[in-house]
């Protein structure tokens, strides 16, 4: 575990949780409703909760069974039916209007949890998270596994090259293929991130690349840049490490490992993506980016990081890929550890 991100129990010792406001999504991933389980384990009481949902064409039988079994579990924690509301995603601008009004002696505490969220819900939640003016604590859980599964792409992981485990995989069945090549993606962007790109200026990408090649792509595939740089995610986690491996591979043809700069980052620390964001684009005399973009498609703790940088370099624009297709029974199982994260400590 990276030293920024703390155990989930030791919460009560940073903060008063009778003052906290929880916020989480009903996500249709196993550990979406997770940290919640893990409060009402450790028997930490809240305030408030706001439980999310998405947007109707998004929802499925999966969100629907977490979306009711995470409010009845916060109403077990705030002791209140009143005190825990639900609001759509879509809706997120209405934020501070959602949250308990805070006497002058207090200062509401948003346990934002980024577990169920999807990029674009998480990006959201924390541009108005910031805005509400409460203090912000930053709440995630691990998925058990992740996919793909190892056992699943093994002969690939054997391949001697990456060039040869790149076809190895693009060969596999295709069962497999709508995680890490099938599937259709659109390009977008996030209203609040939307940046400042003069299209006469030389251009900067940075992506944070996917299992799901074909969403990378998508963002590669239209755009006309000057600069690549490609964040890998590696796994902090022992048992994952040959993940970073499979990342490359899956990959393979979309970066120029002469011409691109690559870097990688742990996946569970914001701390390291936020220093190679500023490392690698604070390049002018003022010290800041010049005509960026950046390709939010890495993990959850990573983008806090990005979302930290581009907090406080507002000319910078996030750009995502959304799918037309949601594979829900290709999603991680099952449920990890559970962390939380102060953005406020010195970055």
């Amino acid at each position: 575990m990276c030293e920024e991100v703390q155990e989930l129990s030791l919460l009560p010792e940073v903060c008063c949780l009778e003052d906290a406001v929880y916020l989480g999504i009903a996500g249709f991933e196993d550990r979406a409703p997770a940290t919640l389980e893990a409060m009402l384990n450790l028997r930490l009481p809240l305030r408030g909760a706001i439980i999310l949902r998405y947007d109707e064409g998004q929802r499925i039988r999966e969100n629907d069974r977490n979306f009711e079994k995470m409010f009845r579990m916060a109403e077990d924690l705030t002791g209140s039916t009143q005190a825990v509301t639900a609001e759509d995603a879509s809706d997120m601008p209405r934020l501070p209007e959602w949250l308990p009004k805070a006497d002058d002696s207090e200062r509401t505490v948003l346990l934002l949890d980024i577990s169920g969220m999807s990029h674009l819900v998480m990006l959201r939640s924390l541009a108005y998270a910031r805005m509400s003016g409460c203090r912000l604590l930053i709440l995630y859980t691990e998925a058990e596994r992740y996919r793909p599964f190892k056992e699943d792409i093994s002969a690939a992981l054997e391949c001697e090259t990456l060039e040869d485990g790149f076809f190895a995989l693009a060969e596999q069945d295709f069962d497999q293929a709508p995680l890490m090549f099938g599937g259709s993606y659109s390009p977008m962007r996030v209203p609040e991130f939307s940046g400042q790109l003069a299209p006469q200026l030389p251009t900067t990408l940075v992506v944070f690349p996917t299992f799901k090649r074909v969403r990378t792509a998508a963002i590669l595939g239209p755009l006309e840049v000057n600069r690549r740089i490609f964040v890998l995610g590696k796994p902090v986690r022992e048992e994952l490490q040959w993940r970073l491996r499979l990342l490359e591979m899956v990959n393979y043809d979309l970066y120029d490992r002469d011409s691109d700069t690559v870097e990688v980052a742990p996946t569970l620390s914001p701390f390291a993506t936020y220093h190679i964001l500023r490392l690698t684009l604070d390049r002018s005399s003022q010290g800041g980016p010049e005509n960026t973009l950046v390709a939010a498609l890495g993990s959850k703790m990573q983008t806090v990081g990005l979302w930290k940088y581009c907090d406080e370099h507002p000319e910078v624009r996030i750009v995502l890929s959304a799918p037309e297709r949601f594979y829900p029974e290709k999603y991680s199982e099952g449920a990890g550890g559970s962390f939380y994260f102060d953005p406020r400590r010195t970055w």
